[in-house]
């Protein structure tokens, strides 16, 4: 899925590249949100564990990260990667 989002630098949401090549617009996605605002929590946003005032991981649906790219209270926000277990050899 592509999204109206630059992933750049200057882009407010980062969102990894082999992730965002898989994900569906319905999607949950977990995110690691930070806010210009102390304890603002964007909409379409569920708060999972705050790290600080302005820091907090979260879920959100993917459809909903064009939203956080434009809203100007999200310093940043950063999707999660799917992390690989290793093969164990037994």
């Amino acid at each position: 899925m592509k999204f109206a989002i630059s992933n750049n630098e200057r882009s407010r949401v980062q969102v990894p590249t082999a992730r965002e090549a898989t994900m569906n617009p319905s999607d949950d996605v977990e995110v690691a949100v930070n806010v210009t605002t102390p304890r603002y929590v964007p909409q379409g946003v569920t708060l999972r564990a705050r790290v600080s005032d302005q820091l907090f991981t979260a879920v959100t649906k993917a459809y909903n990260l064009t939203n956080l790219e434009h809203d100007p209270r999200a310093r940043s926000v950063q999707v999660g990667r799917t992390l690989r277990i290793p093969d164990i050899v037994e």
